[in-house]
């Protein structure tokens, strides 16, 4: 029986060959892929389920890219969320796809197609001239997207916004510089054009908002910040003053020119922020003093005090303000050269750099700055005997209330201020001869080798006020151990 079937069999194919007929091959059978290409086609509920199996096979799904796309027109964002994440799983391959659609009449399919694309960020730069007409989208939700997107894909977008921003109207101007701060420093010189160029104030004003939020902060920004103190709009004014105290610690360079702000602003607000803007910034640097200088020539002696005094930081390199500080202790206004002795102590307050100044402000003709100067020399700290020549030199001023001054700050500089203080034992005022004895006991027993040795001097008048001391001094530390 078997073998009738075999002859049976190869006879029909005999039969067949004679009379004409073919005999096909099987087909190959579809694969994976192809099969859940055809699933995206059929309902929603079967294109999430193949748009999740075609995610889960990466780079290995690219010949889907058109299915996936198309299947972006169904109405359930379940199912554009699992197209989404299979796109961005098969790579930036997916882009051009993704631009095809972006003109879809559907606004879900171009929103969402704006959406994917900006995953994509740098990547997808090809998409950025065909996003920048979505901005204008007539449905609010695409121009969002299509304004995240190119935020997105940063730097590779800026060119092109740059044209759109130069020929665009305010409003797309003003959409433009909105996004502009989250696309990082290749956005700067963009804000700066509009800054400084824009005929309308609406937009001078924003791009000083934009600059003050990028980071890091270039120091064109501030500078670009600083010419806009300038501008003849109280508003575009305003916002560089925010956007400088937004800045903060980076802005020392507009110090000075806040500082005039503050002064000279014909708005009371500008005025007003411009001091909040100073206080935010902080302390002046080395990066202040081209601000500073700009205007120590042109102002009134209000600002001009107000500027040196700016000057007094720590933070401050004493070899870089000292040619300023030397030009204002021989400015005419008084308080001027005051400020300049008090930015000098403050910039000298941790060691002896300040000393040559300060020396150089106890020959003025006020007894008040010499005074200040005086209390300066005596509150630096390490100044020692440096600081003791200039108070010395100064215990020959006429004036007692100056003299009183030069002791309290020789009193202060501990042992290096006791020889001083001891010749001053023979003041012709019994009082300044007491504080200087008081200042010397206020030194202890430091002061006592300087006084034995005044005791066995030439002078009969001096050593017997050293005696005097030096008796109190013994009584003093015998109470000392005593108690």
């Amino acid at each position: 029986m078997i073998f009738v079937m075999t002859v049976s069999r190869r006879f029909l194919t005999i039969a067949a060959l004679l009379i004409g007929m073919t005999i096909s091959l099987p087909a190959h059978s579809a694969t994976p892929v192809d099969m859940l290409r055809s699933e995206l086609h059929s309902d929603a509920a079967s294109a999430e389920k193949a748009a999740a199996e075609l995610a889960a096979m990466g780079r290995g799904a690219e010949s889907a890219i058109p299915d996936l796309v198309d299947a972006l027109h169904y109405d359930e964002e379940s199912v554009a969320t699992r197209v989404s994440d299979a796109l961005l799983k098969i790579g930036p391959t997916s882009v051009p796809a993704l631009i095809k659609v972006l003109d879809d009449s559907n606004f879900f399919v171009r929103r969402r197609a704006a959406e994917i694309l900006g995953q994509f960020g740098p990547a997808a730069k090809s998409a950025a001239p065909h996003l920048i007409p979505m901005l204008n989208d007539p449905t609010f939700d695409v121009q969002k997207a299509a304004q995240a997107a190119l935020v997105q894909i940063g730097a590779p977008a800026v060119g092109y916004l740059r044209d759109t921003f130069r020929n665009g109207d305010e409003a797309t101007r003003k959409m433009i510089l909105n996004m502009l701060p989250h696309m990082g420093p290749p956005a700067t010189s963009l804000l700066f054009d509009a800054l400084r160029k824009d005929d309308s104030a609406l937009i001078r004003a924003s791009a000083a908002d934009g600059l003050a939020q990028i980071r890091p902060v270039d120091s064109a920004a501030v500078a670009a910040l600083v010419g806009a103190l300038g501008d003849l709009d109280d508003g575009v004014r305003a916002a560089a003053v925010g956007a400088l105290e937004g800045i903060g610690a980076d802005a020392k360079a507009a110090i000075g020119p806040l500082i005039v702000a503050s002064h000279s602003d014909k708005d009371p607000l500008v005025r007003h922020h411009a001091l909040s803007a100073i206080q935010a910034i902080g302390p002046a640097t080395k990066d202040s003093l081209p601000g500073v200088i700009a205007f120590l020539k042109k102002e009134d002696p209000e600002t001009r005090r107000d500027l040196i005094a700016a000057l007094g930081s720590p933070t401050m390199p004493m070899k870089d303000a000292s040619p300023i500080l030397v030009d204002a202790l021989k400015d005419p206004d008084p308080p001027t050269r005051l400020s300049a002795v008090q930015a000098a102590a403050a910039i000298g307050q941790q060691g002896p750099e300040a000393i040559p100044l300060l020396s150089l402000a106890m020959s003025d003709p006020l007894p008040e700055i010499r005074s200040a100067a005086a209390a300066a020399l005596g509150q630096l700290k390490n100044a020692g005997v440096d600081a003791t020549a200039p108070l010395g030199q100064a215990l020959k001023d006429p004036n007692p209330v100056m003299r009183h001054q030069i002791i309290q700050a020789l009193g202060n500089l501990g042992a290096a201020g006791v020889p001083a203080l001891i010749q001053e034992l023979k003041d012709d005022y019994a009082q300044l001869s007491h504080e200087a004895a008081l200042a010397i006991l206020k030194v202890g027993e430091d002061a006592r080798p300087a006084l034995e040795s005044t005791v066995t001097g030439s002078d009969p008048v001096l050593s017997q006020r050293a005696a005097d001391v030096l008796k109190h001094l013994r009584k003093k530390s015998r109470k000392q151990v005593e108690e």
